[in-house]
């Protein structure tokens, strides 16, 4: 089969596109789908770097990929959540038991995967795994109803989009932080107040808000602790919680790991078929053009998400 892979850490000149590699054999508790779409995400550009090696260490060639979509042609014996024709969407990343999403054919643990939802296409339904189960546990974890108030810093990330998207639907008012280019693009989304963090403009004027949700970490990360009332929630899924600015302020803080499992996968699902998530994909490339893709993906500054359409590759 055809699939991106990485012969080694580095930048992009280790990936390959492999027009014969094996297509990977079922585990225990696994299913095998053809891949219809794949997703890309910064944690994919990270892992062929090798930042991920402490926690993951890959036997190369090594596939990449997290996040996609297809049908299921074959299934674990013990599998009974699915059958064979079923299509779904979910996560093959290897630190989870995946093959790697960036191939035709992917094998994964079914506890990384849902149904795919109904009047939705696949692109749309790849593009929605991480980004959206990141955003539900962000927003999870604040409890949130009608009148809370919420910051999310990076409103325009694909983490932060969803997260506007679904704190609105949950009766939020909603405050982000992005560039200046992207102000209008949040708005568009629901946004109800706008800071631009390219003129290093700080929340100063935000106060007693129940929740934040960080996507960016650094500069902004920090000084966002200010804008919580006592006994709110910082949120990040890219700084460790700061216990110094936890005691200052007051607050709790939490990391989050959005690991994609079938019973976050299945609110997403819901989400995307009530019309309340809807991620925009910035760029298609198709599977050959997959070097492209993650070069676009780290250096590109998309606005959007980076997808992959492997059905259509030659």
């Amino acid at each position: 089969m055809k699939a991106l892979q990485i012969t080694g850490y580095g930048n992009n000149d280790v990936t390959v596109i492999s027009k014969d590699a094996p297509v990977p054999g079922l585990k225990e508790g696994s299913v095998l789908v053809k891949v219809y779409h794949a997703a890309l995400n910064p944690v994919d550009w990270k892992m062929r770097g090798g930042s991920q090696k402490k926690m993951l260490s890959l036997s190369f060639p090594a596939t990449l990929g997290c996040d996609f979509c297809g049908v299921v042609v074959e299934k674990d014996k013990n599998v009974t959540a699915f059958k064979i024709g079923d299509e779904v969407f979910g996560s093959a990343i290897p630190s989870l038991g995946g093959s790697g999403a960036f191939a035709e054919y992917v094998v994964t643990p079914s506890k990384n995967v849902a149904l795919m939802p109904k009047n939705t296409s696949p692109a749309i339904a790849a593009a929605s795994v991480t980004v959206s189960v990141c955003a539900y546990l962000c927003l999870q974890v604040g409890n949130l109803g009608t009148g809370s108030k919420v910051l999310i810093i990076g409103g325009a990330g694909g983490i932060g989009r969803a997260a506007i998207q679904l704190a609105k639907s949950m009766g939020a008012y909603v405050a982000t932080m992005v560039h200046t280019k992207d102000m209008d693009v949040v708005r568009k989304i629901g946004a109800d107040e706008v800071i631009d963090s390219s003129r290093n403009e700080a929340p100063d004027l935000l106060k007693d808000y129940d929740l934040v949700v960080d996507t960016v970490g650094g500069k902004e990360y920090k000084l966002a602790y200010s804008v919580l009332r006592k006994g709110a929630i910082m949120t990040s899924v890219t700084e460790q919680p700061d216990k110094g600015l936890m005691e200052k302020y007051g607050v709790d803080a939490k990391f989050i790991l959005g690991f994609p499992f079938t019973e976050r996968l299945e609110a997403v699902k819901g989400f995307i078929e009530k019309k309340i998530l809807s991620p925009y994909i910035s760029k298609t490339f198709t599977l050959d053009e997959a070097r492209e893709a993650l070069e676009y993906q780290e250096h590109g500054k998309p606005g959007g998400k980076v997808v992959l359409n492997i059905s259509k590759s030659a």
